[in-house]
């Protein structure tokens, strides 16, 4: 059962980072045109994404079963990809926050810069732990 477990948190961690990258892609591209913002400045808020990618694909080619087969590593990929897609989510579909009546916009910019800052650490947490999990002589689970 814990090998099944570990297996569907797995392949959804992939599924569920994708997703998140691609909707923070589309609330900053959005962001970023509303305030006549440069690119430059998404920069800081992908760097995160951009290592969890890296060590993605380190372990998927190294076939680093430390880190692989590691359920407690899975489990917490994935609620942080999915609390990031909620935010997301919410800051596009949410149409009873008060700053989406008073600018009538679309997204809700105001709630997700406040989160971004919590996104950051939550993403540098998990990129702390493969390093660990990546560098720890121990194979126990």
């Amino acid at each position: 059962m814990k090998a099944i477990i570990n297996k569907f948190f797995f392949y959804m961690k992939f599924v569920l980072f994708f997703i998140a990258l691609f909707l923070t892609l589309y609330i900053v591209l959005k962001m970023n045109i509303r305030i006549n913002n440069g690119l430059c400045n998404i920069i800081c808020i992908f760097i995160p994404y951009f290592f969890l990618l890296l060590f993605f694909a380190l372990n998927m080619f190294n076939n680093n079963n430390k880190t692989n087969n590691n359920i407690f590593l899975n489990i917490t990929s994935s609620f942080v990809f999915f609390v990031n897609i909620f935010v997301c989510l919410r800051a596009i579909y949410d149409k009873n926050m008060l700053l989406n009546k008073v600018y009538s916009s679309s997204i809700n910019f105001t709630f997700f810069n406040d989160y971004l800052a919590f996104n950051n650490i939550m993403f540098y947490g998990l990129i702390l732990a493969f390093l660990f999990f990546m560098f720890s002589g121990n194979n126990d689970n």
